[in-house]
């Protein structure tokens, strides 16, 4: 019996022109759900077994379970700190909950209405427990045919004491076997339908600890017993009495009777006995403490070997910064126990919900929920005293602002893409990569297409302004930049390239002056860019071929890429792009920074290539010698500060 109507809902799909097909999910399935034990093969185990070996391998490939699976369960029932560790681990693993996405908003609410239909936090929470403690948890699933795809209606956990994997040869899982250890034979389960979670390679939490939980059970027995015997200070009774030539001993029948009366001594304060009798307290010294030690080794070696740090289970006295790196140890652990659930059910069950409603070229992700409070007071902790910081550049500063308005759970209407206000007030002329897709313009274009910066020609800009950045926190590291920088783009190697109006080296030479000098004093672009016009007759750009020599149009001409007009301007605006970023990267790399974003000028005039860029994040090693990225490009690099 299925658990879901038959009735379908018809989705036209314009991308690719298939018809998919949604479930109409009821609002309640209690109904259909007392039926639900129907479907399965496995059985629960209502026998208590005795041995936890399977009795009879039915099909030849059953693998042994690798430790005593019984006693482990019997531990967690029954001993307080195997429990509390199973529970510790499970609270941060599926705790803060999940969620799972497509990236498609309908396969997305499929999901969602499936995980609450058929309360898989809690079909997850249960297998969970099981697999952290045993090291294996076997869920079995129901399924009804839809779209000729079997949709998953119903799981089970199989209790993991009667259940026995089966492997082939090569070690793949192909199904399992389960052994109630009553006179029924084993149920033979095929692999389509279950789902498998292992937690340590299947040996789970708990099994690395099995003989340190059997040392704290004995230690602790030990020290009640001893403590139960008369308060820690046994009596001792001295009977019988000495004369001069002989020694008086009682008989062992009046011993015993003392003894018997010994054992049911109460706390009343009358007690007769004969006057030869003599009692003395045995002084043992003080035995609880003689167990401190113990216990305490106990307990490190426990939290130690399931790795939970001794805080979490109410016990060390530890300094708070050795806490915090137990705990960020801890994080790590967790995260890595939930890339190891993922796969399994993200192909073992989200897999087949997408198929059966025809989402086959979508691929379902778990996303675990949100932070703990302490993990967003950390981050808010980091960004608060970033954006204390009065040198931030704009867009750092948003971008901060943003992550804390995501932190707090705070709606903010969607920013302004940042644009400077002066190039939005004035006619803008056509830039390098506006509305090119397969070309973007750069300084060096060999292409035929006349570019016309004469309005541009009047605008000026800060380096700040043009950077978007406060260079001058890096200035020395700037300057260290251009005086290394060779200008590749703009260096003649040949007598025809210096026709083409390439840099000869002294030319080169003054151009890094220019630049070093404009940095060293606060130039303004357009002021740098009459300086350079001053030192440098700079020429016109020429097309050159293939072959390095001139290109020439039909009347014999050189073709002409950009006049001189306007060439001091690009090449400043270029280079400046260039050295400030490579030298903000020489600075990043000195001070640890391992990562940057991708930063661009985004506006109407932004490029294709620049757009798909903003905001990417870069290996530091990486970003070098990518800004700019053509031709007057303002694209930046900020750096992604470690929040650890």
């Amino acid at each position: 019996m299925g658990l879901f109507s038959k009735e379908k809902t018809q989705v036209s799909q314009k991308a690719d022109n298939q018809e998919r097909f949604l479930i109409n999910y009821p609002i309640s399935i209690g109904e259909q759900l007392k039926n639900i034990s129907e479907e399965f093969q496995s059985l629960d185990n209502e026998i208590k077994r005795t041995d936890w070996k399977l009795r009879i391998d039915v099909t030849g490939d059953v693998i042994e379970h690798p430790h005593d699976v019984k006693r482990l369960l019997g531990l967690i029932d029954n001993f307080g700190p195997a429990s509390a560790a199973v529970d510790k681990y499970h609270d941060y693993i599926l705790g803060p909950g999940f969620f799972v996405t497509t990236g498609d908003d309908r396969a997305d609410k499929i999901l969602e209405n499936y995980n609450n239909e058929l309360s898989m936090y809690g079909v997850f929470s249960k297998a969970l427990k099981k697999a952290l403690g045993t090291g294996m948890a076997v869920v079995e699933i129901s399924t009804e045919k839809v779209n000729d795809n079997e949709l998953p209606n119903g799981f089970k956990v199989i209790p993991p004491d009667t259940v026995w994997l089966r492997k082939d040869k090569k070690g793949k899982i192909i199904g399992a076997v389960q052994d109630l250890g009553n006179n029924k034979d084993p149920i033979v389960l095929e692999i389509e339908n279950l789902v498998i979670f292992t937690v340590n390679e299947g040996k789970g939490i708990l099994q690395p600890a099995m003989h340190i939980m059997d040392d704290m059970i004995g230690n602790s027995r030990d020290m009640h017993q001893i403590l139960r015997r008369k308060a820690n200070e046994p009596i001792v009774a001295y009977m019988g009495r000495e004369l001069k030539d002989e020694v008086v001993e009682p008989s062992p029948a009046a011993v015993a009777s003392m003894g018997k009366e010994l054992e049911v001594m109460t706390n009343k304060t009358e007690f007769a006995t004969s006057f030869l009798n003599k009692f003395e307290v045995l002084k043992t010294g003080d035995v609880g403490s003689k167990f401190d030690f113990v216990v305490e080794y106990d307990w490190e070696m426990f939290c130690a070997t399931v790795q939970i740090p001794q805080v979490l289970m109410g016990r060390g006295n530890v300094p708070e910064g050795l806490a915090d790196v137990q705990m960020d140890g801890f994080q790590r652990n967790i995260k890595s126990k939930q890339e190891e659930l993922e796969k399994p059910m993200e192909e073992g069950i989200y897999r087949k919900i997408l198929d059966a409603n025809g989402f086959t070229d979508l691929r379902a992700e778990v996303v675990w929920g949100l932070p703990s409070e302490l993990e967003k007071n950390k981050k808010l902790g980091a960004y608060t005293e970033l954006l204390g910081n009065a040198l931030l550049s704009d867009q750092l500063r948003l971008a901060l602002e943003l992550e804390v308005a995501d932190v707090l759970d705070i709606d903010l209407p969607e920013p302004p893409k940042i644009e400077r206000e002066r190039e939005e007030a004035e006619p803008q002329p056509r830039t390098p990569g506006q509305n090119e897709h397969a070309h973007v313009h750069t300084e060096s274009c060999t292409c035929s297409e006349k570019l016309d910066y004469d309005l541009e020609l009047e605008n000026d800009y800060t380096i700040e302004t043009w950077l978007g950045f406060n260079y001058s926190d890096y200035l020395g590291d700037v300057l260290s930049a251009v005086e290394s920088d060779k200008f590749d783009t703009l260096t003649a190697r040949t007598s025809e390239q210096i026709k083409a109006g390439l840099f000869t080296a002294p030319e080169v030479d003054k151009l890094k002056f220019t630049l070093k000098k404009g940095f060293k004093n606060g130039w303004s672009i357009k002021k740098m860019s009459d300086e350079l016009d001053k030192s440098i007759k700079i020429k016109d750009r020429l097309a050159l071929g293939e072959d390095g020599k001139l290109k020439l149009n039909d009347k014999g001409k050189p073709i002409l890429r950009l006049s001189s007009k306007y060439r001091s301007m690009m090449i400043i605006r270029t280079e400046v792009t260039r050295t400030a970023n490579n030298g903000a990267l020489d600075n990043y790399r000195k001070n640890g920074i391992e990562r940057v974003r991708w930063v661009a000028s985004t506006g109407e005039r932004t490029c294709p290539f620049c757009n798909s860029m903003d905001n990417t994040i870069l290996p530091v090693n990486q970003a070098e010698n990518m800004l700019p990225a053509h031709g007057m490009c303002r694209c930046t690099y900020v750096a992604i500060a470690r929040l650890d």
